[in-house]
């Protein structure tokens, strides 16, 4: 289980874009596979919730978690925050306007939750809690974890992939 990890990446203010704006779900789906295809990252499970995202993967060659997290956040942050621009630039400036002087709009909180997984049983057991996810509480939306669109669990219930990026457990 060399470099892997379970992360949680939140989008600022726990904003719900993901609901709000359907195609930016599209957006997390391409980048994964982009990380996926060029050797970045082996994705093992992910869930994109109304306001973040969990993700059970390991990093691939010399990459660390930090590095890849990085680069995942500063490409799908920009590409949201374009998709804002021409959709509803009223909504991107209420919730994400950045008070840094480095950037105009912070779209991910600052620091994602990366936990080091050592065991293949403490991986299964994180897939099931994502997988979970849209089950509980106030992010309850289905009543089957395959029942919600973005997310891996399908492909676990049908043991098959259904997006290409995938490597089941």
């Amino acid at each position: 289980m060399r470099k892997c990890y379970f992360s949680t990446i939140t989008v600022n203010k726990w904003i719900s874009i993901f609901q709000d704006y359907p195609e930016a779900n599209e957006i997390i789906v391409e980048s994964l596979d982009y990380l996926n295809k060029n050797g970045w990252a082996t994705i093992y499970a992910f869930i994109i919730m109304r306001d973040h995202l969990h993700i059970a993967w390991s990093m691939n060659g010399d990459r660390t978690v930090d590095e890849v997290v990085n680069s995942f956040k500063k490409f799908t942050g920009s590409r949201i925050v374009s998709l804002l621009k021409n959709l509803d630039l009223e909504y991107l400036e209420f919730y994400f306007i950045s008070d840094r002087k480095d950037r105009q709009f912070k779209f991910w909180k600052l620091n994602a939750n990366n936990f080091k997984i050592q065991h293949i049983d403490i991986l299964r057991e994180k897939i099931y809690y994502l997988h979970c996810n849209p089950l509980k509480g106030n992010y309850r939306v289905c009543e089957k974890p395959e029942d919600y669109i973005f997310s891996s669990a399908m492909s676990y219930k049908q043991n098959t992939p259904i997006f290409e990026f995938l490597t089941l457990v």
